[in-house]
Order: C-alpha cells, then structure tokens, then sequence
C-alpha cells in the first residue's frame, strides 16, 4: 500500500502566549523608552499619542511588525507531516536548516529532516480498529514525538479539532 498524506503539523518556536507576552513588552518598552531620551521628549510623544490615537495605532503596528509580526505565521520552525501507510501512523519531518533558531530569522527554508518517512516510531494501527481507536492511536504518534523537541511547541489542535469526525476506517481502506 502506499501511503497517503493526511495532516501538517506545525512546530513553533515557542508558545503562542508566550510569543504574545514577549511581544507586548517588547512594545512596551519601545513605546516611550526612546532609548534613554530625556523626560521633556518623552512627555511630548505621550501627549501627541494622546491627541492623535491612530498614529500611536500605526507606531504600535510598525513595532508589531519589526518583533516578527503575528506568532500563528511567522513563528513556524517545522512542520510534521502525518501519513497513513497501510495499517501504520508515520510522520515526515521538515524543520529549519539553520544552526541555531532565533525569533526573527533571515530566511526560513524548510528542508526533510530524514528520507521519506521514519520520523519517529511508526503506530500500528489494527485492523479492526474504530474511527475513535485510529484517531487515538494518530495522537499517540504525536504524543511520541513531542519529546524531540524540547522548549518547542507542537500545534496539534486542527487535528484535535478535526480528527474525531474523520472516517478513518475509509481513509485507511481507500473507501
């Protein structure tokens, strides 16, 4: 049988609240921090903020940006692709090929972290298996790999999501 591709999962640099939290306070201290200016300076861009919202609302867009823009896009690392092969779960691994992962890096190319599939142990899925065992028994792969990437998160809530109202019987069985 060959195997057939059912979900990318994305891995992050790190946690959605996590990435938010170190967002807004690097906003907060580019806000009216002005790299030490004196208080005069700084009591006038409060009170132009204060007249004029929608330019504070473009400042903060503009930091938003510069810190690396929203965590859902910009603070991919990796991608786990689940395939059903046979009666087996197996994942494919493409994550950054750089020595050292930072917030806001130059280019992200993703490259196969291994040939073909193999990344992790495979699941075995048995045959007479129900759509909620198959789901259960997919988790349980990711479960398995979570380990590999240590102070990194794996995003599997679309297939939290999702997974329980997928007929995997007939996925498996080309159905």
């Amino acid at each position: 049988m060959s195997e057939k591709f059912i979900f990318d999962v994305p891995i992050y640099r790190t946690a959605k609240a996590s990435y938010n939290e170190d967002q807004k306070s690097y906003i907060d201290e580019c806000l009216y921090d002005y790299y030490d200016y004196p208080e005069p300076i700084r009591s006038e861009v409060v009170a132009f903020h204060r007249e004029n919202p929608q330019s504070k609302t473009r400042y903060i867009d503009s930091l938003q940006k510069q810190y690396g823009g929203p965590w859902q896009f910009n603070d991919i690392i990796g991608y786990i692709r689940l395939y059903l092969d046979g009666y087996q779960v197996q994942g494919e691994l493409w994550y950054v090929d750089v020595k050292r992962v930072v917030r806001k890096p130059r280019h992200k190319i993703l490259i196969c972290k291994n040939a073909g599939l193999g990344f992790g142990r495979p699941v075995d899925i048995p045959p007479q298996s129900s759509n909620a065992e198959i789901f259960n028994l997919i988790m349980k792969y990711l479960d398995s790999v979570r380990p590999r990437f240590k102070n990194r998160f794996i995003d599997s809530s679309l297939i939290e999501t999702v997974g329980p109202y997928v007929n995997w019987q007939s996925l498996i069985n080309g159905v």
